[in-house]
């Protein structure tokens, strides 16, 4: 099973503005993200490296890897970062309304991660509740384009 041709639009470099929310964990600031990614593993895992340069001088560094779950044809998402927190469970998800729609949740709270293709690259945005009798709250969005 190989990672839907549907995704292809994070293949390659994009960059652009992320705009970081106030939080219990961060300031809302701007910055600069660039993402890579590319197909590994002969189709069955994306690859995508995100690294982020804030004005404020503060950085963000994260690697996500993407592939099937081949027994509910779900799109997987493990995502490692600087802070260390370890994927698990991973992200789970699939397409709605043309967008790609993760969630996972620990026993910190739940996060929804949507990627939506543009004619350009594409745009992203986390969102974050503690629990699911809260509202989702904007973590971070980015639009990027192709480079």
């Amino acid at each position: 099973m190989t990672i839907s041709n549907d995704m292809s639009f994070l293949v390659g470099t994009a960059s652009g503005t992320e705009t970081v929310a106030a939080s219990a964990w961060s300031p809302a600031k701007q910055g600069r993200s660039t993402v890579t990614a590319a197909a590994e593993a002969d189709g069955v895992v994306l690859v995508q490296r995100v690294d982020d340069e804030f004005d404020d001088g503060s950085h963000f560094a994260g690697l996500n890897v993407f592939t099937l779950d081949p027994e509910t044809a779900e799109i997987l998402c493990y995502g490692f970062d600087m802070y260390g927190f370890p994927p698990d469970p991973p992200a789970r998800g699939s397409w709605q309304d043309g967008e790609l729609v993760l969630e996972r949740t620990t026993p910190r709270g739940s996060a929804r991660i949507v990627f939506g293709p543009t004619a350009t690259g594409y745009t992203w945005r986390k969102d974050f509740r503690p629990d699911v009798e809260h509202e989702w709250q904007p973590v971070a969005a980015a639009d990027l384009q192709r480079t």
